[in-house]
């Protein structure tokens, strides 16, 4: 086993990645949102999210570079992203540790991230496209002490920030592992710490000009920060926190279980550290912190874990091989049948779901209205979807005619456990943006989908809001009902 077969099985378990547009919902969102500005909108303008810029610039640009192929490009750049993070971990683990660690850490992150849920580790969602800026800020921070590099750290983390904002909490993991290294020196560690946040600074710096400059700074400002604090304020109920944070992180221990002990077995050694052990531990323990942060489970969040975990397995197997080398299970043929039995079982769910989508697809009433919508709009037709499953905006072919791509802002959703209070504050503010988008380009469009609940979330159909109801019964006539869902077409005045 070397590398190059680690980097080979990253490639063939993503495979499936390439044949399936959307292996989550929220890639559909996420998609529309990057039409909207690959077609000259304004971002946080017209089309508005809580998602920071950077991560939605990288939907945009796929679009904008690769059209029809955007998602299949945006999975490439996931799996080129693992295969840069398997390679980081082996060079890592390789200088601190050993080789045969290094190559026990890259094998234990294949095999966690290539057997967790398929839809998870293969969708193009904020964590996968952050952790490979995370692991090089890491690289670089473990590899250099020179100006240049914290320079490089801190842009790496400010690139991360702008991904996926948790990713802020790696600037005081690396100042307390600054201090830890060289306490006796304060001031150069902390003058360190200065360049690492000047780098971090120049990517906010940049991402706030780019706003300024088109004049959606306002916006920028409001759906990156007023909206995630009413996000975060967010409470849920205590019944939520214990089940879903058993469960998940029983189902995320159970996908890679041999990785986990060794990780365990490698903080029970911390005693027996060696110099780069501290970097291992703040790592994980940083990373522990972004799945659990707010207390808000969701399976996605567990790959966040995953090259922390590795990392610590091979700190784990060079303790082991240095003072019990007569231990069996670190066997080469016992370590591959323990690492390559989950990516099996869950390449055959992966395998099993491309399969169903070329069959119809697991809900085969979106590319139904989709194609209904395809034949009937003419060339410069917009839709408004009521409702979610926005793969309807991708399949049709259709733009979106309001900033608002699905309706949990509107109707106070935000979470699959959180029915009818989240973002109670700005809900008004959130109904004018629409009426003022109807008001200057009233879609041609509106489709009906609430009646088909989405993860748990309740649901919301036109009749629980009058106002929306009017105006469709008003400027609108049904026209079809595809799969259960409603179409209307707007009245030619």
């Amino acid at each position: 086993m070397n590398l190059f077969w680690l980097i080979l099985t990253i490639v063939v378990t993503r495979i499936p990645s390439l044949l399936i547009p959307f292996w989550t919902k929220d890639e559909g969102y996420w998609w529309i949102l990057g039409d909207s500005v690959a077609r000259g909108g304004v971002l946080y303008q017209s089309a508005v999210d809580n998602k920071p810029a950077i991560f939605i610039f990288f939907y945009a640009l796929a679009i904008k570079c690769f059209g029809s192929f955007a998602m299949l490009a945006l999975h490439a750049w996931v799996m080129l992203g693992q295969v840069l993070m398997v390679s980081l971990i082996y060079l890592m683990v390789k200088k601190a540790l050993s080789e045969k660690a290094a190559l026990v850490s890259a094998a234990c992150f294949v095999a966690l991230q290539a057997g967790f849920i398929a839809q998870e580790t293969l969708a193009a969602n904020s964590e996968n496209l952050m952790m490979p800026w995370v692991m090089l800020a890491l690289f670089v921070f473990s590899r250099s002490q020179s100006t240049l590099s914290f320079l490089i750290v801190g842009l790496c983390c400010g690139i991360a920030f702008h991904v996926r904002q948790t990713a802020g909490i790696l600037l005081p993991m690396f100042l307390v592992l600054m201090l830890l290294e060289d306490f006796t020196h304060l001031g150069r560690s902390l003058g360190r710490f200065v360049l690492l946040c000047f780098g971090f600074l120049a990517v906010s710096a940049a991402v706030g000009l780019y706003f300024m400059k088109l004049g959606a700074f306002p916006e920028f400002w409001f759906w990156n920060v007023t909206i995630n604090q009413s996000y975060i304020a967010e409470p849920l109920r205590f019944s939520v926190i214990v089940w879903e944070g058993f469960w998940k992180t029983a189902t995320a221990f159970l996908m890679g279980f041999y990785p986990w002990i060794l990780m365990c077995v490698g903080l029970w050694q911390w005693k027996r550290g060696i110099k780069r052990a501290p970097l291992f531990y703040a790592f994980f323990g940083a990373m522990l912190a972004l799945v659990f942060v707010g207390f808000r489970f969701s399976h996605h969040y567990y790959v966040q874990l995953f090259p922390a975990i590795a990392l610590l397995a091979g700190f784990s197997v060079f303790r082991l091989e240095d003072n019990f080398s007569h231990q069996k299970w670190l066997q080469p043929r016992r370590l591959a049948l323990c690492l390559l039995f989950p990516v099996f079982v869950f390449q055959m769910e992966a395998w099993y779901r491309v399969i169903q989508e070329k069959n119809g697809g697991q809900r085969p009433a979106i590319r139904e209205v989709a194609q209904w919508l395809k034949k009937s709009a003419l060339p410069g037709d917009s839709l408004f979807l009521w409702g979610y499953y926005p793969e309807i905006y991708s399949f049709a072919g259709l733009p979106n005619a309001s900033r608002h791509v699905e309706t949990h802002y509107l109707t106070g959703q935000i979470r699959d456990s959180i029915e009818d209070r989240g973002f109670v504050s700005v809900k008004e503010k959130l109904w004018q943006d629409l009426w003022q988008d109807f008001e200057a380009h009233p879609p041609t469009w509106i489709v009906d989908t609430s009646f088909q609940p989405v993860s748990g979330r309740s649901l919301h159909p036109l009749t629980k809001y009058p106002d929306m109801l009017a105006y469709v019964h008003r400027y609108y006539t049904p026209v079809a009902t595809v799969q259960g869902s409603h179409v209307y077409r707007r009245i030619q005045p």
